[in-house]
């Protein structure tokens, strides 16, 4: 009989979850987040030339992020998604912030989950509030979501900073093209 799946942020947490949740449900962590902006331009998908992408991570037509499972995470990746293949129910359990909301999106666009996973929170380890959550996972209108504005948010913090990095880099840059015969000297 397959069991309901509920996936952690944190390793750390697994164990007590499941001893509070019983062998009802396979608990499973994430270990943080799970894809990432492409690390070089090997890491960017075939389906993309990697000649017309900006910083290595945005598409230049439309501004996209590019998301790419890194290689360290592969084989996690493809445990969760046998596991939730199989599984009746995905609960999200990741934290109740912009990270977390941003590791539940990128795990339900991963895993490829057949149906809308269910989303809970819960601020504290302990038997009452796992329960709780389990048992009122949040919904919108019957339908359970992860909250867009949240992970938008997350998303653009994401790509500003890159972005900044990028900035940073091309005015150091100039910086040294403009003062090169200076530093000769000194």
């Amino acid at each position: 009989m397959a069991k309901p799946l509920v996936i952690v942020e944190s390793p750390t947490k697994v164990k007590t979850i499941s001893k509070i949740l019983g062998s009802e449900y396979i608990v499973k962590s994430s270990v943080g987040h799970i894809r990432d902006l492409p690390r070089n331009s090997k890491a960017i998908p075939s389906q993309f030339d990697s000649k017309k992408i900006l910083w290595g991570a945005v598409e230049p037509k439309d501004f996209q992020n590019i998301y790419v499972i890194p290689e360290d995470r592969k084989k996690i990746v493809s445990e969760l998604k046998e596991i939730a293949d199989g599984a009746p129910e995905v609960y999200l359990a990741t934290d109740d912030d912009r990270e977390g909301e941003a590791i539940a999106y990128h795990l339900k666009e991963a895993l490829e989950l057949k149906g809308e996973p269910k989303r809970i929170k819960f601020n504290e380890i302990t038997e009452a509030a796992v329960t709780n959550a389990i048992n009122n996972p949040e919904s919108n209108g019957g339908c359970y979501l992860i909250k867009k504005r949240a992970t938008s948010a997350s998303l653009y913090t994401r790509f500003s900073k890159d972005s900044t990095k990028y900035i940073q880099f091309l005015q150091f840059f100039l910086f040294r093209i403009k003062f090169k015969l200076r530093w000769k000297i000194i």
